[in-house]
């Protein structure tokens, strides 16, 4: 235990000042001391102060003590406390008022465990003067994280180096579970190449999808213009990969969210205009907007044959339909969400939009065969956050709405733009349901749930958002970002801002094996991610961040 001993002078009836203590003892008696045992007499064994030799303290006098691990003293919540030696001079009396480290929460803005972070394990940022955007990411049971985005310029990182051939190239990167890099790829051509989404499966494969608005070389595949859908090995190296369908005018089509099924199998789901095939004959749309399509493929070579076990299935009408999200339960249901006009019939009957643009939420066994349909929606345009699975199979749907919206419990009533989290049975029905709102605009985003029920929810705010009867002001004028982790029945554990200074967008997050959360985003200035402020590099850059749990 480190002690340092401090002047203090005591009279059988008090304590007199320190500028009287000289008069009674020689200021140079008062020195560092030796570690003592806490309130042990060091120099005192059973026989008292005869048996050891001399006293080991200046009695009356005040040591300063902290046991806590070297380098931890002054940082966050820990300090030193304050022992005196006992009377006899041999030994201290217990130390009083030290803090030593203590586990780290994210449910305050203090350093807990004295590691100089404030919630965060670790939090970095890549880019160069150029304009990177993060896009999505997934982990692995071991915890490694993989992200994918678009960069011009360069991006160096964990001494490699990713130049881009155009104006907008994909990178793909795989980080270990303690920040460092393993590998980076990119893939790109002078036209331009976006991602839409990822996935890893047990083996660390990674499956990827984008669109690019000419023909590129991903590894010795030519992809036309179009969407696409690609795999690499657990070394980055490309597998295979095939193209599905062609450019719309108006919308940017693709597949838009991927799962790794386990058994050879790959489910995709997204949008498309006109025309899409997954090795078989092509899927036409119904009108010249885009349709919604829901697929699952081997995913060892990218088939879509119906003799490997594949199917793929397309819905909608002459109005527009957006597939988002979809999420998969342990028996390999899936559950399939977005947004539609007009209406949309999965084999249940068909689902019509009240007013502008609902949501769907449709439920299918492993076959592609539907379970159950539902719409959400109000009086305005609904949009998908993200969808999550509890342990048991109920769905938890996250979005944004404006004018009013009720879905099952009560009516909410934005003004501007809100949020809101819908929990659902496995069956569909009603559990509960979060209303985010506040001043200014609130976007439901990104959602993930824990093995014991714990949902965390991303989104963005302005001026401050709600949670229920809690609210999350921000510290600057502009739009923020939030990060809020809640109960299994919607209570509120804690909620922080994400600041920092011009633009910040999320581009996901996911849970490790260890209910770490990952955060992935991109921003342009300053940004506070709980290891202190990160600076870009110019234009925008990409940031990555994995929280304790």
């Amino acid at each position: 235990m480190k002690m340092r001993t401090l002047p203090r002078c005591m009279a059988g009836f008090g304590i007199l000042a320190v500028s009287g203590c000289g008069l009674l003892l020689d200021l140079d008696d008062f020195k560092d001391a030796a570690p003592a045992d806490g309130a042990t007499s060091a120099g005192a064994g059973a026989g008292g102060a005869g048996a050891g030799g001399g006293a080991t303290c200046e009695p009356r006098s005040v040591a300063e003590c902290y046991s806590g691990p070297p380098g931890t003293e002054g940082v966050g919540i820990c300090q030193a406390g304050m022992q005196a030696c006992k009377q006899d001079g041999f030994g201290y009396e217990a130390c009083s008022g030290e803090v030593t480290p203590a586990a780290e929460t994210c449910a305050s803005t203090e350093d807990e465990d004295c590691d100089g972070k404030d919630c965060a394990q670790w939090a970095m940022t890549f880019g160069d003067e150029s304009l990177q955007t993060a896009r999505a990411i997934a982990v692995d049971s071991s915890g490694n994280s993989y992200v994918i985005g678009t960069f011009d310029g360069d991006i160096a990182i964990g001494g490699a180096v990713l130049t881009s051939l155009g104006s907008n190239d994909i990178f793909l990167i795989k980080f270990a579970a303690d920040g460092d890099l393993v590998w980076a790829r990119g893939f790109g051509s002078d036209d331009t190449q976006w991602p839409s989404a990822i996935a890893v499966d047990a083996d660390g494969n990674v499956f990827f999808s984008g669109v690019t608005t000419g023909p590129f070389e991903l590894g010795e595949t030519l992809i036309e213009r179009g969407v696409f859908l690609a795999m690499v090995d657990s070394f980055g190296d490309p597998v295979w990969a095939k193209h599905l369908s062609g450019l719309c005018s108006l919308d940017v089509p693709g597949v838009k969210s991927i799962a790794a099924a386990g058994d050879d199998a790959l489910v995709v789901a997204g949008d498309f205009c006109q025309s899409i095939a997954f090795g078989g004959d092509a899927l036409l749309s119904t009108g010249t907007n885009t349709d919604l399509f829901l697929a699952k493929l081997r995913a060892s070579d990218g088939s879509g044959a119906a003799t490997a076990g594949s199917w793929g299935k397309v819905f909608g009408d002459a109005e527009r339909q957006y597939g988002r999200r979809l999420v998969l339960n342990s028996e390999g249901g899936i559950v399939f969400v977005g947004e539609y006009r007009g209406s949309v019939d999965f084999g249940l009957g068909g689902l019509r939009a009240a007013e502008g643009q609902d949501i769907f939420v449709a439920q299918f066994e492993p076959d592609g065969t539907v379970s159950s349909q539902r719409r959400v929606g109000g009086s305005g345009d609904d949009i998908v956050g993200g969808v999550a699975l509890d342990s048991v199979g109920g769905v938890l749907l996250s979005g944004s709405f404006d004018g009013a919206l009720n879905v099952g419990g009560g009516l909410f009533d934005a003004v501007g733009r809100d949020g809101f989290l819908l929990k659902m049975g496995p069956g569909g029905g009603y559990q509960w349901s979060l209303w985010l709102s506040g001043a200014g605009d609130q976007l439901g985003q990104d959602v993930v749930i824990g093995g014991d029920g714990d949902v965390y929810v991303q989104g963005g705010f302005e001026m401050m958002v709600r949670f229920g009867s809690a609210e999350l002001s921000s510290v600057g004028e502009s739009g923020s970002l939030f990060l809020a982790k809640l109960s299994r029945v919607g209570q509120l554990s804690w909620s922080r801002e994400i600041s920092g200074f011009s633009n910040r967008q999320w581009a996901g997050m996911a849970l490790t094996s260890l209910e770490e959360p990952m955060l992935l985003g991109s921003f342009s200035g300053n940004i506070e991610l709980g290891t202190g402020t990160l600076t870009t590099n110019g234009g925008s850059d990409i940031f990555l961040a994995k929280l304790v749990p």
